[in-house]
């Protein structure tokens, strides 16, 4: 899907195309399965797009093995603003972090 098997990286050029055509299952797609430097981008061009369903698929992300993209996904969260439930995760994920 999308050119994805093969873990290739997608521009933040491309997943800022899809942003601009509303085109968030492409770039929801690359977060989960992009290569790492896709999945980053991804994250940061979500971070912009404050909808429950973007918010949760960067939740999902915290538990990703991948302590880099689950940090970018705990940082995008915050700077989006946090319902008190999401708080609570945020701060779950930091502790076991610590």
């Amino acid at each position: 899907m999308f050119g994805l098997g093969k873990k290739k990286d997608i521009t933040e050029k491309k997943l800022r195309q899809w942003q601009t055509s509303f085109k968030v299952e492409k770039i929801v797609a690359v977060l989960h399965t992009g290569s790492p430097l896709s999945r980053l981008r991804a994250i940061e061009v979500l971070s912009e797009i404050n909808m429950g369903p973007v918010k949760r698929e960067l939740l999902t992300c915290m538990n990703e093995q991948s302590k880099p993209i689950a940090d970018k996904a705990a940082e995008a969260l915050e700077r989006m603003g946090c319902t008190p439930a999401e708080r609570e995760l945020i701060q779950a994920y930091r502790e076991r972090q610590a």
